[in-house]
């Protein structure tokens, strides 16, 4: 099972590091030059670092529009490689590790080739995680990797009750239970019932 991981980039030449643990302010800083790395983010899958680091960086050139074309901005041929290479490495996922020239900043890979192999890394995801998900009474859920963007932002601010999640392999579920395809009627309902509150609250 992923653990998650704290992706960091260093300011000596862009490339990435992990910790299992949040880094502090100290042990980012250096006092050789007064600059200090940078925390990306942290992450339980490739693919949530994808959507929030990666996707963010990205955009389509306007003046020759290709949908199949990623015109790349700040994040570089090299610096998706290492990416590649560094989470693929923590997760030890099964992947070959892409082959990057570190001295000039260059990897063997195009951009589109590498874009295709983020996408190959997440479905790999998709296929093979699930998450397990205790609701507001006690109940355990398995939900597809997909459908726990759409739970997070169920409600607006705050959720009404606290939930817990983590990413685990099929393979481990029990065999009685079945991986979900859609959102369960539980948290829409307790989704309805927090906006009745909410809305009776406001008028009165």
């Amino acid at each position: 099972m992923p653990e998650k991981v704290y992706v960091y980039q260093s300011h000596l030449g862009g490339g990435l590091f992990t910790s299992s643990e949040p880094l502090n302010w100290e042990e980012l800083y250096c006092e050789e030059c007064g600059d200090s790395d940078t925390e990306l983010g942290e992450f339980s899958s490739f693919k949530e670092f994808y959507e929030s680091v990666i996707n963010n960086q990205l955009y389509f050139c306007k003046d020759n529009y290709d949908p199949f074309k990623h015109t790349e901005w700040l994040v570089t041929e090299y610096w998706l490689a290492d990416a590649i290479n560094t989470l693929v490495a923590y997760w030890n996922y099964p992947f070959e590790e892409i082959k990057v020239d570190r001295y000039n900043c260059t990897c063997e890979l195009n951009f589109q080739e590498l874009m295709n192999k983020a996408y190959e890394i997440m479905l790999y995801e998709d296929k093979r995680f699930c998450y397990e998900v205790e609701c507001f009474d006690g109940d355990i859920y398995y939900l597809e990797v997909g459908l726990i963007e759409d739970l997070l932002n169920m409600y607006p601010e705050e959720r009404p009750l606290d939930f817990t999640y983590s990413l685990i392999e099929k393979d481990a579920i029990p065999k009685d239970c079945n991986v979900m395809t859609h959102m369960p009627v539980c948290f829409w309902d307790e989704f309805e019932t927090w906006k009745e509150r909410t809305q009776y609250n406001e008028a009165h």
